[in-house]
């Protein structure tokens, strides 16, 4: 049991789990923020219980699938630095953002989703199947939502991983 013991086991097992909990902070904050009137705590609970359970598989999923494979490389070729572990971790966190983006592009060319989506920003994301200038912007959110959360896992990683030193050493 000595892998218990481990920083890289650590990390690997708390990291992953960041991204979630920080999307979940992210929408109580936007919907406490914005101009929500109808503000209720039990459709705040309810939303973060069923962000955890999807949430939660696919971040370890994503992490163990992309993150593991990713730092055995890193490491082996004596690369794995703080600003490294930040960029890997912000291009694995935007794999998320490409899947479901791909998994909807192939739903609305496969007619199965219909051929409009519309999104949460009450616009129209896809018409007839091609993309609007808010859905571009929406997509370039998105991106840059999961890319940051990526790199807050990321940063989880590091230091948890190099056990707090200082970034130079």
């Amino acid at each position: 049991m000595a892998w218990l013991r481990t920083r890289t086991f650590w990390a690997f097992s708390i990291a992953p789990a960041i991204p979630v909990f920080g999307l979940i902070a992210y929408i109580i904050v936007a919907q406490i923020v914005g101009d929500s009137q109808d503000l209720h705590l039990r459709r705040l609970v309810n939303q973060a219980a069923v962000i955890s359970l999807f949430g939660l598989p696919i971040a370890y999923g994503i992490a163990m699938v992309f993150g593991l494979p990713a730092f055995i490389i890193l490491r082996s070729l004596g690369i794995l630095n703080f600003y490294v572990t930040l960029l890997a971790a912000s291009a694995i966190g935007s794999l998320f953002t490409i899947l479901s983006e791909l998994r909807r592009v192939i739903s609305v060319a496969s007619g199965s989703g219909g051929t409009s989506f519309y999104g949460s920003y009450q616009c129209d994301i896809i018409v007839d199947g091609v993309r609007t200038a808010c859905g571009y912007v929406y997509l370039f959110q998105d991106l840059l939502t999961s890319m940051l959360l990526g790199a807050l896992a990321g940063l989880t990683f590091w230091v948890i991983y190099n056990g707090g030193k200082s970034v130079r050493q």
